[in-house]
């Protein structure tokens, strides 16, 4: 997805969050080597808070089990 400029001044307006694996950079150590854009937003740095809550229950599971 493809976000607006507008949106990426101002993400919480606009229902938007920082992605939680690669902080808004786009790239993400924890990604394997050769990977050059975070697996988890497609390099775009935001996302939306549901797919946030998501990728947050899921890796919270992980460690848990």
């Amino acid at each position: 997805m493809r976000y607006t400029f507008e949106q990426m001044l101002d993400p919480e307006k606009h229902g938007l969050v920082m992605c939680p694996h690669c902080n808004g950079y786009g790239s993400s150590l924890k990604d394997p080597e050769g990977v050059n854009t975070c697996t988890e937003c497609g390099g775009q740095g935001l996302m939306t808070k549901e797919q946030a809550e998501a990728y947050k229950q899921s890796h919270t599971t992980q460690e848990v089990k």
